[in-house]
């Protein structure tokens, strides 16, 4: 049942508390169902909250595996409100190898400009460039240039700019957007 109770206002609370409560062996039995349901659960205004406390467990073999599922679906989730948030808290704690498959479903010259001028996708974008590898930072850097005319009306355009012009490539911790309109703050609980 555990899609049914994620998906579900109070039900994703009561799963989350399970989690906590459960034994280490209950526990790995509740990150793999929802590892395995992970696609759906990211898309989802409440499951996108129990994907998130597995993240947030800090253990990397939950949290690698569920990340991995993200692969191959970058681009789709980014544009969408729920998703792209949990992406963009992906593309910060993955593993190094992870984090470069996610970055690399940014790195397509069709689908950038789109990415950019969403309201949700520009956000993962900025993230990618926070914390990206020299090398897949000067990629999303050149990829990204030729694209800033086509954006420069967008309020968050400036913000980009200085990400671009940013020598130093580990800064991280840009702050996110968390708060702002695309995020409702975490979930109660």
């Amino acid at each position: 049942n555990c899609v049914a109770v994620a998906s579900h206002r109070h039900g994703c609370c009561v799963l989350q508390r399970c989690i906590d409560h459960a034994s280490e062996a209950q526990k790995v039995q509740l990150a793999t169902e929802i590892t395995f349901n992970a696609l759906a659960l990211v898309q989802d205004a409440f499951g996108n909250y129990v994907v998130q406390y597995i993240l947030d467990l800090k253990v990397p073999r939950f949290s690698d595996a569920i990340i991995r599922r993200f692969l191959g679906h970058v681009y789709e989730l980014s544009l969408q409100k729920f998703s792209s948030n949990v992406i963009e808290k992906c593309i910060r704690v993955a593993e190094p190898d992870t984090r470069r498959g996610l970055i690399a479903g940014l790195l397509d010259k069709e689908r950038l400009p789109h990415l950019l001028q969403d309201s949700y996708a520009n956000y993962v974008v900025q993230t990618a460039l926070d914390v990206a590898d020299p090398v897949q930072h000067m990629q999303l850097v050149e990829m990204i240039r030729p694209i800033l005319p086509q954006i420069r009306h967008l309020p968050y355009c400036k913000r980009i700019q200085s990400k671009l012009q940013r020598n130093d490539y580990h800064g991280g911790g840009g702050g996110g957007h968390h708060g702002g309109p695309h995020h409702g703050g975490s979930h109660h609980g």
